[in-house]
């Protein structure tokens, strides 16, 4: 099915004079996966696709999480949601692996707010914790947001439970001068266990410091249940 939609994509892209007048001039922006082969350059938004010129190439990296805001212009299938798109604004790769530690060092204190937190799955199956944040900063603060895990913070009592936190780190917080925003996209499939075929999920516990030294919890749930491989 995938390949089949690979293949679709390709043809249109070489072809677009014999597609759909369906004109649209929808404004879009979210965080999307990117497809980058040969012969196309496109985004993955939930069940719509959005073809970019072939001027973005030099810019993505295949299957990279990007915040984009986009004008869908026309229709490329009528039995589809393929659409013609023009960028208005497309960032950085927003992939960020867990960090990975056997104690809970205390070098990233560094307050952040969570504004949004949500899981999702794009069209290669693969899963992804989208966190969007804010924070007082400096310039060239070197600010940086990631998610933690520590084995000495795992609660022993069950295998379906993972404790994360979310840490940030700068250089300076004293004397703070402006607020900073910064999105990042977690790749989860990598908490799959190996026995994955007698379980659907795992609950997530996400750990994060507050003003005055509080701790915040936030739990999750994250559901791989019937997950099938991409091809």
């Amino acid at each position: 099915m995938n390949k089949q939609l690979n293949i679709l994509l390709a043809a249109i892209v070489l072809a677009v004079a014999a597609c759909s007048d369906d004109k649209t001039d929808d404004t879009i922006k979210g965080i999307a996966s990117v497809e980058l082969n040969d012969t196309l350059v496109a985004l993955h938004y939930y069940d719509n696709t959005y073809v970019l010129a072939d001027e973005y190439r030099a810019g993505l990296t295949d299957s990279a999480r990007v915040y984009f805001c986009i004008n869908s212009t026309q229709r490329l299938v009528d039995t589809a949601s393929i659409f013609n798109a023009n960028v208005r604004e497309l960032s950085a790769d927003l992939r960020t692996p867990i960090v990975y530690r056997t104690a809970n060092l205390l070098s990233d204190t560094a307050i952040c707010v969570p504004t949004d937190m949500h899981i999702t799955r794009d069209f290669r199956h693969l899963d992804f914790f989208n966190i969007s944040v804010h924070y007082a900063t400096l310039p060239n603060n070197d600010d940086k947001t990631y998610l933690v895990q520590c084995s000495t913070e795992q609660e022993a009592s069950t295998d379906s439970l993972v404790v994360l936190w979310l840490r940030h780190s700068q250089l300076r917080s004293d004397s703070t001068l402006y607020i900073e925003h910064n999105t990042i996209s977690v790749p989860l499939n990598i908490l799959i266990p190996p026995d994955s075929l007698q379980r659907e999920r795992i609950y997530l516990k996400v750990k994060m410091l507050a003003e005055g030294g509080d701790t915040i919890v936030n739990d999750y749930i994250y559901s791989f249940v019937n997950i099938e491989p991409y091809y």
